[in-house]
């Protein structure tokens, strides 16, 4: 009878509460649905983006367009290692980071000061994005910065941006440049030489060592 009555008393409370947990899990289901759901969406649209923007560069640039990039910036000449390593030290990331990192400090509004050098060696070709709206222009600018990079390194963008930038006098490239302002060889300039180089190099017309002698002084301490 005791045995019964216990039997009695508990099994109503396990049904109750086997009830309870089962209501629990219809209710914790449905979040958990809504969340999968939201989560293959979410993931689907990323996926369908990143697509279209590594894609947009065809639109504007055939494939033996870039083809013709990529080989030109190939041919392009080494740069001295030892003004790569003064470089380095005035831009520690040039090498190392790509458009997307620079995008992102953009956004972020942190500018980085320093060349994204397949950024630059890109705008150099004068590809057209101009007959587009300035927010396709700029989107198609980035998947074919993209396209770029996945083809090429930064160390030979930069071997190519090297060879194109201009200079106030006229001559163009950091070899031209270097010959026009000390009348040697890249290879064969000091450390403090290549520095100035590098720092007409990041804006011709702003740091021009006879025009503005004191923000060219003030520059050069910043970089040393």
């Amino acid at each position: 009878d005791r045995r019964e009555k216990l039997v009695g008393y508990f099994v109503p409370i396990s049904h109750h509460y086997l009830s309870n947990v089962s209501k629990l899990k219809k209710h914790l289901h449905k979040p958990a649905k809504v969340f999968r759901w939201f989560f293959v969406i979410v993931t689907g649209v990323a996926l369908f983006s990143y697509f279209i923007v590594r894609t947009a560069w065809k639109y504007v640039l055939t494939e033996a367009e870039m083809i013709e990039i990529v080989t030109g910036i190939q041919r392009s000449n080494e740069l001295p290692n030892d003004f790569k390593d003064v470089l380095i030290k005035v831009y520690p990331n040039i090498l190392s980071s790509g458009s997307s990192t620079y995008l992102l400090m953009d956004i972020l509004g942190q500018r980085v000061n320093a060349p994204c050098p397949c950024r630059e060696s890109l705008r150099m070709h004068f590809v057209n994005f101009t007959d587009r709206t300035r927010w396709l222009a700029g989107f198609y600018q980035i998947s074919a910065i993209w396209e770029l990079e996945s083809r090429l390194s930064q160390r030979q963008c930069l071997n190519f941006y090297s060879e194109h930038i201009s200079f106030k006098d006229g001559s163009k490239g950091l070899w031209e440049g270097a010959v026009s302002i000390y009348g040697r060889k890249l290879s064969e300039l000091a450390e403090e030489e290549q520095l100035e180089v590098i720092l007409t190099m990041k804006n011709p017309s702003l740091y021009e060592k006879q025009r503005r002698p004191d923000l060219f002084e003030k520059e050069m301490k910043s970089s040393e």
